[in-house]
């Protein structure tokens, strides 16, 4: 039985893309009156990215590539995308660049006119490589990091919900004063 590797990373996508997650710290955090911004949002609708994922994301992220890595890890659509487009097209950049240039050298051209084109590609290429395998194992690394450090913060017991200082002055006939305090 032969296995092919283009089916192996198509399950592997398959099956952590369609992990269910949970908004349930984010519903806890509502509840508590703890407000999330944009980005923390993000890192809770991610998940908490298991070691299975981190390590099966990385090393499909570094070799072949493609945002599959991001995809595996559930970062697909805030980084991962950068790195399916960006491969693609300087990848067909770079093809179609040394095709041109082996017409020419067949054709007895030794100039080629794609030089610049097939130069830029593939220092493209090479640049996206690099990024896209720091991020998905760098980037894996400070998703778990901030998702438990989020969900430390949503479910701990001792955490302040919300807090408010005031000041009241008080008046009766024959004096004034003014009261200071904070209430949670």
């Amino acid at each position: 039985m032969k296995i092919n590797i283009t089916r192996l990373i198509l399950l592997g996508v398959i099956l952590f893309s369609f992990s269910s997650k949970s908004n349930e710290l984010v519903d806890i955090a509502k509840n508590k009156g703890i407000e999330l911004n944009k980005e923390e949002i993000e890192v809770l609708d991610v998940g908490e990215l298991g070691v299975p994922a981190y390590v099966l994301g990385g090393l499909i992220g570094t070799y072949p590539g493609f945002g599959i890595g991001h995809a595996l890890q559930g970062r697909w659509s805030s980084k991962g995308w950068i790195f399916t487009v960006g491969e693609f097209v300087t990848g067909v950049i770079l093809v179609m660049s040394a095709a041109d240039c082996l017409v020419d050298t067949v054709s007895g051209n030794p100039d080629c006119e794609s030089r610049f084109y097939l130069t830029a590609s593939a220092a493209g290429l090479i640049g996206l490589k690099v990024w896209e395998i720091f991020d998905v194992w760098y980037g894996g690394h400070q998703q778990r990091k901030k998702y438990k450090s989020l969900k430390d913060k949503i479910q701990s017991k001792n955490f302040i919900t919300k807090y408010k200082p005031f000041i009241k002055p008080q008046f009766s006939t024959d004096s004034a004063s003014l009261q200071i305090g904070m209430s949670f």
